[in-house]
């Protein structure tokens, strides 16, 4: 008897007698039938992202797609026997990266919640109009309100060529203080802290320098508000700003 080619299903041959057709349409259908049994049902899964995964032997369940930059994680205490996790290993997740150009303020929205407690902000040539100007912090929360007063900020900063040593605190303030803007090569980072889970206060160091004036320095801001602050505005203390900004989570555990 012939067997189809994949999956060995019987079939009549060619020379088999039509008398025996029923005979061999049933035994093909219950061949096809028992295989049949044995697949997974292409409903089983409702979104992009979701994987099939077995919850016990010959048995299979749908684990939905889990949140963007999670990542899969064995865990024997749940019914598939795996998880979508924040990355582990102190591992840095890049949340957002954004450019922008020419413009008065930049939000970063939504980019501190509960996944992570502490955060890298990299700041590449962010630059502005003139040399007074001064590269500005300012937390926000609820989504998209703007902290504007509370605000706490030092900057110690010198020129590469010059020996003097400035020291600028600034109290109360509508925005904290990062560093000087001028020109196209400023660059740097700050830690972020204290955002994201509950109502905190903010806080917010690292290190600028401008390349174009040789600025360079290091600050530390922080609201003596405590919010949830879910994200940043960036702006320029007189004129617009132009660069690119990447945020990243670190690992909780």
């Amino acid at each position: 008897m012939a067997t189809s080619p994949i999956y060995s299903w019987p079939e009549p041959d060619n020379t088999d007698l039509v008398k025996n057709g029923a005979l061999a349409m049933r035994t093909l259908g219950n061949a096809i039938d028992t295989t049949m049994g044995t697949m997974v049902a292409k409903t089983i899964v409702d979104a992009k992202g979701d994987i099939i995964a077995a919850t016990a032997a010959d048995t299979v369940s749908r684990l939905a797609v889990g949140a963007n930059n999670t990542v899969l994680t064995a865990d024997s205490s749940t019914a598939t026997g795996l998880k979508w996790a924040a990355s582990s290993s102190g591992a840095l997740t890049l949340i957002a990266r954004t450019s922008f150009s020419n413009v008065a303020t930049q939000a970063f929205d939504s980019v501190f919640t509960s996944t992570y407690k502490n955060y890298l902000v990299v700041f590449d040539a962010v630059s502005a109009a003139t040399s007074s100007d001064k590269l500005q912090l300012q937390f926000r929360y609820s989504g998209n309100t703007t902290q504007a007063t509370g605000l706490y900020s030092n900057i110690i900063w010198a020129r590469a060529n010059s020996a003097t040593v400035t020291n600028e605190f600034v109290t109360n303030s509508t925005a904290a203080n990062i560093g000087y803007t001028t020109g196209s090569s400023g660059s740097g980072f700050m830690y972020v802290s204290q955002v994201g889970n509950t109502s905190q206060n903010a806080i917010a160091n690292g290190q600028y320098f401008e390349g174009s004036g040789v600025y360079g320095g290091s600050f530390n801001a922080v609201s003596s508000v405590g919010r949830t602050y879910d994200g940043f505005l960036l702006k320029s203390s007189s004129t617009n700003i132009t660069g690119t900004v990447s945020i990243y989570g670190l690992a909780a555990a």
